[in-house]
């Protein structure tokens, strides 16, 4: 079995409209202030890129999370509804 924490990953829970990102994932980005989502509806695909805090649609890492083992989360209702 793979271990969660050692492989990047997106988590889709559907119940709870929330989008999970591993540590991994914003270590593999640098730890950004700053990622926004790209999603591309025709192939279902969703892509992380870092951003500044300039660009629309971004989330901000809290310090918190960058200081800490937690996996970052974002609820997005919309996001699930398409």
């Amino acid at each position: 079995m793979i271990n969660p924490n050692l492989v990047p990953s997106i988590l889709l829970d559907f119940p709870r409209t929330r989008i999970r990102i591993n540590k991994r994932v914003l270590k593999s980005l640098n730890n950004p202030d700053y990622i926004r989502l790209l999603i591309n509806p025709e192939t279902r695909t969703i892509a992380i890129e870092a951003c500044d805090d300039t660009e629309p649609l971004r989330h901000r890492i809290p310090i918190y999370v960058k200081n800490s083992k937690q996996c970052f989360e974002i609820r997005s209702l919309s996001f699930f509804e398409q």
